[in-house]
């Protein structure tokens, strides 16, 4: 069978192998493999891993696990884990490397993804801008961090291939970068949650959480806007409701280190101890039983390139209350519970849709929506490895016509 051949980039200067400083962009590359290693697709796909990180890294661990990653190899092709075939085919008999098989068998990959880094070119690449929250938000960045992504995002342009995580990102890069040469695919990534995943067992009272609380499951960057959130909720207490949010995440903030004491300075005085618990980051099993137990799922941020929260959620049949940015409506598809809008950075707004849908809320699980959620998910993730190895497949074609 003609296998998508893929090299997948986790080195300096593409990528930070550990993703210290951006979870979301961990969970993709996690994703991502693990959706092309479904059993309906994985003998249709090679992935081979180059990473300038150890092999015991908890990300190339969690990928060499996946069926479609048959490698993992240092930038210089070096084989460091081999899956049994590839030890047969690249290693002889006195354990030494043949060199000359591993170089025909990465120099031959289809494709090299993702690439996020102008530094990092290959005529086969296809190329990644996760969104333009620069653009939208710049006072979100300092002047050499906007003029660094300005730089990149243009170059990348002008390679042969780049993906978009969402139609409402290749509208942007369209319109920011007029200019720009590269034939783009769409690719937004569906929900890594699944029922295997998630810790049996109720976890409320492990985290002294009451039955019906809210949810909200983001690192606290400061674009993500806990502030609006919170201050929705001291509106809705002034006015008599008493709401419970819960809030998982990183308390990093790379580019405002003070931003996550600022938030927990403004929850103890404004009285809000009871209201919103710090639950900090927790394992995905359990993780997954948040999003399954809360009454509804609240995503304030003010800028998304495709938002893990909202598939997530998605994928748990759960209810969403979330600012009303172009692809938070664009990711409306598909899902089984409703999505409730209000308008973005606007706490006023979203306290009165919050004390309005509060009396109407259930605690979870809804194992009801849960079924028809995991149907919907699995069709889709299905529908998502194929349309990425249709990618694969056009890139190919594009590249031999153009030889």
């Amino acid at each position: 069978m003609d296998k998508a051949s893929i090299l997948l980039p986790l080195f300096q200067p593409n990528v930070n192998a550990t993703f210290q400083n951006w979870h979301g962009g961990r969970v993709y590359i996690e994703n991502f493999v693990r959706v092309l290693s479904d059993p309906s697709v994985a003998e249709r796909v090679a992935i081979h891993v180059l990473t300038d990180g150890p092999v015991d890294l908890p990300i190339v661990r969690a990928l060499y696990r996946e069926a479609a990653v048959e490698g993992i190899f240092r930038p210089d092709f070096y084989p460091m884990l081999l899956k049994p075939h590839l030890m047969a085919s690249l290693v002889d008999e006195k354990f030494q490397v043949k060199t000359a098989a591993v170089n025909a068998l990465l120099n031959g990959a289809d494709m090299v993804f993702p690439i996020l880094h102008a530094d990092v070119n290959a005529p086969n690449g296809l190329n990644w801008i996760p969104d333009f929250q620069h653009k939208y938000l710049p006072e979100m960045f300092d002047a050499a961090d906007l003029a660094r992504r300005d730089q990149t995002y243009a170059a990348l342009t002008q390679r042969r291939f780049l993906l978009l995580s969402s139609r409402a990102a290749e509208a942007d890069c369209r319109k920011f970068y007029p200019n720009m040469r590269a034939h783009t695919y769409v690719w937004p990534f569906s929900s890594s949650l699944n029922e295997h995943m998630i810790d049996p067992g109720d976890v409320r009272a492990a985290f002294g959480l009451p039955q019906k609380f809210l949810f909200a499951p983001n690192q606290f960057w400061k674009h993500k806007d806990h502030a609006t959130l919170f201050n929705a909720v001291k509106i809705a207490k002034d006015a008599g409701v008493e709401l419970v949010l819960a809030c998982t995440g990183s308390a990093a903030d790379y580019r405002h280190p003070g931003h996550y004491e600022g938030l927990q300075a403004f929850v103890r005085d404004a009285g809000l101890a009871n209201n919103v618990l710090f639950l900090g980051m927790v394992a995905h099993g359990v993780l997954g039983q948040l999003f399954r137990q809360a009454a509804a799922i609240v995503q304030p941020s003010r800028f998304e390139g495709w938002s893990t929260v909202v598939e997530d959620a998605k994928a748990l049949g759960r209810p969403l209350i979330l600012s009303d940015l172009p692809v938070h409506l664009e990711q409306m598809d598909s899902a089984v519970s409703p999505f409730h809008f209000f308008k973005t950075g606007d706490a006023a707004d979203l306290a009165r849709r919050l004390m309005a849908l509060w009396p109407t809320l259930a605690p979870g699980p809804d194992l009801g929506a849960e079924a028809k959620a995991l149907a919907r998910r699995r069709a889709r993730e299905l529908d998502s490895a194929n349309q990425f190895l249709a990618i694969a497949a056009d890139m190919r074609a594009r590249l031999k016509r153009a030889a």
